[in-house]
């Protein structure tokens, strides 16, 4: 049974927790090379076609981040449950529960990312199956925000809570704070197709390129909030396990 496996075996632990740091890298590791293409793609002279390829790069690469964000969390509920550092009172169902349709819905979502990025690329706009993926995202990203965030801090001032050590309350909370970083990076990024799809159909121009340039700055400050959260993240855990937090 799962929630046995995991809590008394070392072997799980050791195994969930290279997981984790594999999911980390491929977080954080991967979207470096996003932050790295979106300078070139703000250029001048550069022809449409670089243009594109860039672009294709760029959104080819963001799917790592969006995936391994999403599979941290049945990830780290694991780690946590098996580490003893929070969940004590789940037994066996009530974990499989939790972490097998959270799997099975990253998986969906990772799907349901590809074939939205398809269609959006294609030109369609508004329809059925794009207002559903906004939507079930949407709801889901409010509802990892609440529970790590609420959770966290029930844990800190003392009323509760599911977790067993402040440092792990506070990783709850840094995590409901790299959602939060999450949503504002596509908030911020949100005049890119536009300002993206005139240059390429129009051509380059001064204006254009400006256009272009600050649909994409406007998505830096969240992006480098989100690196010093998942830093903050990294040092508090690294901090834990050595007896510093």
């Amino acid at each position: 049974m799962l929630a046995a496996l995991l809590k008394d075996n070392h072997d799980a632990y050791v195994a969930l927790s290279i997981v984790h740091v594999l999911l980390f890298l491929a977080w954080l590791g991967v979207d470096t090379a996003v932050f790295y293409t979106s300078f070139r793609l703000r250029r001048a002279n550069v022809s449409s076609e670089t243009r594109l390829e860039l672009a294709h790069i760029l959104v080819f690469l963001d799917r790592s981040p969006r995936m391994a964000s999403l599979l941290m969390v049945p990830v780290a509920l694991s780690l946590a449950f098996s580490g003893h550092l929070g969940l004590s009172g789940l037994g066996d169902a009530q974990l499989q529960l939790i972490f097998w349709p959270l799997v099975a819905l990253t998986a969906a979502l990772s799907w349901a990312l590809v074939r939205f990025e398809r269609e959006t690329n294609a030109g369609h706009r508004g329809t059925p199956f794009m207002r559903l993926y906004t939507a079930v995202l949407t709801l889901l990203k409010i509802s990892i925000f609440g529970f790590f965030m609420g959770s966290g801090i029930a844990t800190l001032v003392g009323v509760g809570g599911l977790w067993n050590t402040h440092a792990i309350a506070w990783k709850a909370i840094l995590f409901a704070c790299i959602t939060l970083a999450g949503q504002w990076i596509e908030w911020g990024f949100r005049s890119f197709p536009a300002a993206f799809g005139d240059l390429i159909s129009n051509g380059e121009t001064p204006e254009r390129l400006a256009r272009l340039d600050k649909a994409i700055k406007g998505a830096y400050p969240p992006v480098l909030t989100l690196y010093a959260l998942v830093l903050a993240a990294a040092i508090i855990g690294i901090a834990s396990a050595r007896g510093g937090f």
